[in-house]
């Protein structure tokens, strides 16, 4: 939070399922696992 906190989020609000650290913070660690795509991603997301 204290490097990404303060990064603007520009998505439509009513669309937001989710928060955008959350996001973010699930996309580093897919990547350091190995996700190559938002496919893997979402994948590894949905799997922790």
């Amino acid at each position: 939070m204290e490097y990404f906190g303060e990064l603007e989020d520009r998505r439509i609000e009513r669309c937001q399922r989710h928060k955008l650290l959350d996001i973010i913070a699930i996309a580093i660690c897919a990547t350091i696992c190995g996700a190559d795509n938002w496919s893997h991603v979402a994948l590894f997301g949905r799997g922790k």
